[in-house]
């Protein structure tokens, strides 16, 4: 069965974290991300019909669109619904989750999927975005590691940019090095001063994928000491509105009607 933090790790991949306006407030935001999640309840509110919805079907998650968790809580007395909410999901061991602004941001979510339903063609996006940073990796590597490289980088969470994937950009160049006389250089001679025929990658990763990006090029990268360097980038992400053109010219009141 897959865990909170798997579910957590997909949801990623379809709306990046990364979107959310800063004053949102998303993820896990109740339960342990070590739990089994064998059946999830997705609910547009974070109401108590469905908190209780959860708990009676014998779901372990709950995926919502509000958050429960706005402002930080002082008590968790049965004075409110959210404080309500809480008690009951902690006492069910139901975590909840919540996917917000990020969701209205991402290609395919809230925005893309209401457009659709209007019939809307010629989208293009409008409106507030996302300010956040962001890591480019680059690293040194000869070119038949390039795409062993790069679908390991990826399957670690690198070259995601916006609904592609494994995205990268790959340049020629040489690198050179003094090799010692008791080395096994994947490319050059032993203690020879050499000049080699490289590719330098780039790819853009999240902040926390660094870790897991590194190790795993790392494993895949036929030198000995690859040169791999992390730089901070500042991303705009996608704006939260999208606009377009109806099929037929439609009065306000037949628009609404449609609505």
């Amino acid at each position: 069965m897959p865990t909170v933090a798997e579910i957590l790790e997909a949801l990623q991949a379809v709306a990046p974290a990364e979107l959310a306006f800063s004053f949102d407030k998303i993820g896990l935001q109740v339960g342990d991300p070590r739990s089994e999640v064998r059946r999830a309840t997705v609910a547009l509110d974070r109401s108590l019909l469905a908190i209780r919805s959860a708990i009676e079907s014998g779901s372990q998650l709950l995926l919502t669109h509000h958050p429960i968790v706005w402002e930080p809580f002082t008590h968790l007395t049965p004075t409110s619904d959210a404080e309500i909410g809480i008690r009951e999901l902690v006492r069910g061991d139901v975590s909840m989750v919540a996917a917000h602004t990020n969701w209205d941001c991402a290609r395919g979510g809230v925005n893309d999927a209401l457009a659709e339903k209007l019939g809307l063609s010629e989208l293009s996006d409008f409106g507030s975005a996302s300010e956040y940073e962001a890591l480019k990796m680059v690293v040194f590597c000869p070119e038949d590691a390039v795409d062993r490289i790069l679908d390991a980088a990826s399957a670690a969470g690198a070259g995601v940019i916006g609904g592609y994937r494994r995205c990268g950009f790959a340049g020629q160049g040489h690198g050179t090095f003094d090799a010692p006389s008791n080395s096994n250089p994947a490319k050059g001679k032993p203690g020879a001063r050499n000049r080699v025929p490289e590719l330098r990658l780039e790819m853009e990763l999240p902040l926390g994928r660094r870790a897991a990006v590194e190790a795993t090029v790392r494993a895949n990268h036929p030198y000995e000491e690859p040169a791999i360097d992390f730089l901070v980038v500042r991303k705009r992400g996608l704006p939260a509105g999208r606009k377009g053109r109806l099929a037929k010219p439609l009065r306000l009141a037949e628009f609404l009607s449609t609505v």
